[in-house]
């Protein structure tokens, strides 16, 4: 695929997207993408119409009720599932209502119906990061960490604002595999670069030894979860499996 021919593609999904064919110039760019192999810079114009095409709103009533859903879910607002919900009956492939409506079911810890919303990003969004970051948090929901050791890949591999949220779920990866030393390189780092995610000091935690640190890390963990608001909602959204441990680490300072 040479430049021309790459301008081409983009303007032929695009032309796809002013008919309200998303799903057509979805299917458009994995038939494309079949013939490779394909240099990274070409496939990169891959990702980046994959999504363009997901995030195009062909609705003002699904991108008014994607807002209010977005608003509502920054505010903890249970209403937030049936905006989303209302939202993707609009536009069912809209990648936005996708991942949103995922994760706020994952934050209520309603696995079963994410099931069906990675479905559709794995096939239709197969070379978006997000489509790996989301699986891997449905088998977290699901207490499949077996699994997840297999989907795991390092980091590295990630783009930010991605890389964050690839290492969290190293992070439980690595307590499967009883990995203590990675779980506390990661667990550190993060607490360097992301002192204000609980989920860090809730690994170390778990794994040290040392009674003073173990109050220090727990200590932490249940201040940030305590004090959790919209504005770190806001900035962690990508991870909706956050503070669900606070019973757990509650009740061990309490014997302590």
């Amino acid at each position: 695929m040479d430049f021309a021919r790459a301008a081409d593609r983009i303007d032929h999904y695009r032309m796809l997207l002013a008919q309200n064919q998303r799903l057509e110039a979805l299917e458009s760019i994995a038939s494309e993408y079949s013939l490779g192999p394909w240099p990274l810079e070409v496939i990169g114009q891959f990702k980046s119409a994959q999504r363009e095409v997901g995030e195009t709103f062909f609705s003002e009533r699904a991108q008014h009720l994607y807002e209010v859903g977005v608003s509502q879910t920054y505010k903890g607002d249970v209403g937030a599932v049936r905006s989303l919900a209302g939202a993707l009956e609009i536009e069912p492939e809209n990648l936005k209502i996708l991942l949103t409506l995922g994760r706020n079911h994952l934050s209520q810890g309603n696995c079963a119906q994410v099931t069906e919303i990675v479905d559709k990003i794995v096939k239709n969004y197969f070379l978006l990061e997000e489509r790996y970051i989301l699986s891997g948090q449905l088998l977290v929901c699901k207490k499949k960490l077996e699994e997840l050791r297999e989907l795991i890949l390092p980091p590295e591999f990630f783009s930010p604002p991605y890389r964050l949220y690839a290492m969290i779920l190293s992070l439980r990866a690595a307590e499967v595999a009883k990995d203590i030393s990675l779980i506390k390189t990661l667990g550190l780092e993060l607490t360097k670069t992301e002192p204000q995610l609980p989920e860090s000091y809730y690994w170390l935690w778990k794994h040290e030894p040392k009674k003073s640190l173990r109050k220090e890390y727990s200590d932490r963990y249940l201040s940030l979860c305590q004090n959790w608001s919209a504005k770190e909602k806001r900035k962690y959204y990508l991870e909706p499996i956050l503070c669900n441990l606070v019973e757990e680490v509650r009740g061990s300072n309490d014997n302590i």
